[in-house]
């Protein structure tokens, strides 16, 4: 008669633990979830910050004289002060870079490949990128 009392109480210890077990797993995926959403939502910040240098760089005065040397070294600073920019290139609507501030200004630069072209055409045609959120 023993036995017939014992198995109800394993069989309610073995559910209670799966449900322990699911639940735990349960709170481990929701921070999971919460902690990647947290980190989408740091990166997008981030993202948007560069960018905003990187448009005023665009903006400059030295871009619209169409000045390649002035732009270059408001480009160098931009890139110098903000760690996270390695550095910023230019490219013309031909392909051809104009200049590349992790190299001095006049250094010969190589033609973009064919796949970077491929990227960089909607953005020379339309003159921003198709979208702008990540």
């Amino acid at each position: 008669m023993s036995l017939f009392g014992l198995l109800p109480l394993l069989a309610f210890s073995a559910y209670s633990v799966y449900r322990s077990i699911d639940e735990l797993r349960a709170q481990g995926l929701a921070a999971l979830d919460r902690r990647a959403n947290d980190s989408a939502m740091l990166i997008a910040q981030q993202l948007d910050s560069v960018f905003a240098a990187l448009r005023a760089t665009a903006e400059s005065d030295a871009v619209r004289r169409g000045d390649v040397a002035a732009a270059y070294e408001t480009a160098l600073r931009v890139a110098e002060v903000d760690p996270r920019i390695v550095g910023i290139s230019i490219v013309e609507g031909g392909g051809r870079q104009l200049f590349n501030t992790r190299r001095p200004l006049g250094t010969m630069l190589p033609s973009p490949s064919p796949s970077l072209l491929a990227l960089q055409r909607p953005v020379i045609e339309e003159g921003a990128h198709r979208s702008r959120r990540w």
